[in-house]
């Protein structure tokens, strides 16, 4: 099980398990009964909850295609394609006031952290100070995108505003991934 990821209310956690051969997103209560598959038949990579609604952004492909990032009822019933790019499209992240969403993409051919808008408009790259960015996560406050870059063998970890400005390297040597 990968991705727990919890709900504004703190009562569901999402994740994304492989125990059926391919990634699937689970939602299950806080308690940890009730786990359900959203979506069984879809591959989703990985959920985050919306810090303002029950909405999920995921990184998946419903139906045929490449990964995309959707936003998706938590019962699976509906959702809203907010991509739609022949390259691949992952790790949806939240701003704090739900109104943007950075995500990585390797449409540039490598992947880079890029933010769009809750509605899939204004997608731009974040930050062309660094190359290979991926796993952003917006700190509390929304004035900083932390995210990982490839450097040598691992990663080091940047954070930047959120218009891409003020890039700053925070840790380096060895392997540091996923910030949150």
């Amino acid at each position: 099980n990968n991705y727990p990821n919890w709900s504004k209310d703190a009562g569901q956690i999402c994740f994304t398990s492989f125990k059926s051969g391919r990634p699937t997103l689970f939602v299950i209560g806080r308690g940890g009964r009730g786990a359900r598959p959203v979506r069984p038949s879809s591959t989703i990579l990985q959920g985050a909850w919306s810090p303002v609604s029950s909405e999920l952004a995921v990184g998946g492909q419903v139906g045929v295609g490449n990964s995309e990032i959707l936003r998706l009822s938590p019962d699976g019933s509906s959702f809203v394609r907010l991509t739609s790019h022949p390259s691949i499209d992952t790790s949806p992240t939240w701003s704090p006031t739900g109104r943007e969403i950075a995500f990585t993409s390797d449409r540039t051919g490598t992947p880079h952290v890029h933010v769009m808008d809750r509605e899939g408009g204004n997608q731009h790259r974040l930050s062309y100070d660094v190359d290979y960015t991926d796993s952003p996560s917006w700190s509390p406050k929304g004035d900083r995108i932390a995210f990982v870059t490839r450097a040598g063998g691992g990663f080091d970890i940047y954070t930047c505003r959120p218009d891409g400005s003020d890039t700053r390297l925070v840790v380096s040597g060895g392997s540091n991934e996923n910030p949150r």
